[in-house]
């Protein structure tokens, strides 16, 4: 069983971290070494969320970025923060993509939050209202 596990743990991770867990004699060291790696312990673990938190509050759309480059962003930063222990829950991503879209999209932002729920609205309900006046927009320029 040991040997089954060792052989699943080394096909997932990459040949330099590899190298490093290699010399570990049971598949429990080379988890814990893993973890230690990635997770860390309680205080590193909490200072990567601290400085993952700031990132997250500083984050905006840039003027040339479509939604899906960014919302790409802001899944990642979710991702990121669900490997640290947390969630981001759909109203926090909603208002923060709301919160950091160009200009352009004040009007549509106006409006949505005036006829519906914003806490209650899904993340992916968002990327699409934006995506679908994105598209709109472009269609405009032409």
């Amino acid at each position: 069983m040991n040997k089954t596990v060792h052989a699943f743990i080394f096909q997932a991770i990459p040949e330099d971290v590899l190298l490093q867990v290699a010399k570990k004699k049971t598949a429990k060291e080379i988890w814990e070494s893993l973890k230690t790696r990635y997770v860390g312990a309680d205080r590193v673990q909490k200072a990567r969320l601290h400085t993952l938190k700031g990132e997250f509050e500083s984050l905006r759309m840039k003027d040339g970025e479509s939604i899906d480059e960014f919302t790409g962003k802001l899944s990642g930063m979710c991702s990121k923060y669900s490997s640290l222990g947390e969630t981001l829950e759909d109203r926090t991503m909603v208002r923060k993509l709301f919160d950091s879209v160009p200009d352009r999209f004040i009007q549509l932002i106006a409006s949505v939050e005036q006829t519906s729920d914003v806490d209650a609205m899904s993340f992916e309900e968002a990327i699409g209202r934006l995506k679908a006046y994105e598209d709109r927009l472009k269609k405009h320029e032409w």
